[in-house]
């Protein structure tokens, strides 16, 4: 980096009680190159709504310094392996902190969505070795780590790295992954108990193999969630693209997953296309308005099955105000808002940020939601995103 550099600085006075500001703690972490930056606020601590505010302008201010110097690192220095980590921050009273660690850009799929880029690279147990010890080592037993792909379980040295994972601390391990490889009852055992995300975008063999892009493994993948439940102690979450193939199916893919895993407890995630996603399959894009009917039929039908659904939060979560119920599926954290462009028209445009209506400004719910991505504004427009106003009780 040159010596003769200097930051974007930005000014700004904030204000915060004493006692609160003693047990607030922003966290700024290198990995591989890449910062972040996180807030944690213990549950027990109040603040007010001006100390709320300031702390979102603290959060900004560090997040902009910190692009500025990793724009700066990006021209300066060269590119060489692969990027192992990725941070998943949230900022709020349940600001938990989650480590994505991708082992390998390779899949036995090829779903057009995907944002990931298949290289075809896998990386050495020595560059996974060396990731994991960059980690906080206080901070490895309450975190998350997300073994992710590409496809890990293709990973010829996956149950090293497992272990390996779990001598180094970390004690809540979450596998992403297919489950197609998983169809054998002995691989799952050697992995022992831990967290499975698993993508299952369809009940139907043929529609699964068409957005999978991939023939004959749908039995293979239900053998693996069945296994993965049968195990025993395994937390798992079903990943439901929502696209314009099997939006309309959505609650028959309920009823079928309440069949696969009963008796066992299973967790739903409704996600929808990233930016990458619509711009690689644009076909599978799907108006919001027009999904809404059966995701909340398929909302009820969990609540009625006893199948718990994961709060609809982070980039590719479906908008609360597409919910009937959006305060019973709001995440407790609040993000960041900086990317996100308030405009009503977003045709012409770059691709940069996230995409919200200028009225959204007055959601009830606006910094829990980051909106939606911009290709989907200039796709569908955004008139089926409506603010929900905070109900006000008529006086006694």
């Amino acid at each position: 980096m040159r010596s003769d550099w200097k930051p974007d600085y930005i000014r700004t006075k904030v204000c915060f009680h004493k006692d609160s500001l003693r047990r607030i703690g922003i966290v700024v972490r290198i990995l591989t190159g890449q910062f972040s930056v996180r807030c944690v606020v213990p549950e027990n601590v109040a603040l007010s709504i001006a100390e709320r505010r300031a702390l979102r302008i603290i959060l900004r201010v560090i997040q902009r310094l910190l692009a500025s110097f990793e724009r700066r690192l990006s021209a300066s220095e060269p590119q060489s392996g692969i990027r192992l980590v990725k941070d998943v921050l949230k900022v709020g009273p349940d600001s938990g902190h989650e480590t994505v660690l991708r082992i390998c850009f390779t899949c036995n799929q090829r779903c057009g969505f995907c944002f990931v880029d298949l290289s075809g690279k896998t990386a050495s147990l020595d560059e996974i070795e060396r990731s994991l010890d960059f980690m906080d080592p206080r901070a490895r037993s309450a975190e998350v780590l997300t073994i992710s792909g590409g496809e890990p379980t293709t990973h010829p040295r996956l149950l090293e790295i497992v272990e390996l994972s779990r001598r180094r601390g970390f004690r809540k391990i979450k596998l992403q992954t297919n489950a197609v490889h998983l169809s054998r009852r002995d691989r799952v055992e050697k992995l022992g108990t831990m967290m499975f995300f698993v993508s299952f975008h369809s009940h139907r063999p043929e529609l699964y193999d068409q957005l999978t892009r991939s023939r004959g493994q749908f039995r293979s993948a239900v053998s693996g969630i069945r296994n993965i439940l049968e195990a025993g102690g395994n937390q798992l979450t079903i990943n439901i693209v929502v696209n314009s193939l099997n939006y309309a199916e959505l609650p028959g893919h309920i009823d079928f997953i309440d069949q696969l895993r009963h008796p066992h407890p299973i967790a739903i995630f409704f996600s929808m296309l990233s930016e990458v996603g619509l711009v690689r399959t644009p076909d599978l894009g799907v108006d919001l308005g027009q999904m809404a009917p059966a995701l909340n039929e398929s909302l009820e039908r969990c609540r009625k099955y006893g199948i718990r659904v994961e709060p609809f939060s982070g980039n590719c979560a479906i908008p609360l105000c597409q919910l009937r119920v959006p305060g019973a599926y709001r995440g407790r954290a609040e993000y960041p808002q900086d990317d996100v462009r308030y405009q009503d028209d977003f045709i012409g445009c770059d691709k940069r940020g996230r995409a919200k209506r200028l009225s959204c400004k007055s959601c009830l719910h606006d910094q829990y939601c980051r909106g939606v991505c911009v290709s989907y504004a200039q796709r569908f427009g955004l008139d089926t995103l409506r603010p929900i106003r905070p109900t006000r009780t008529a006086p006694s």
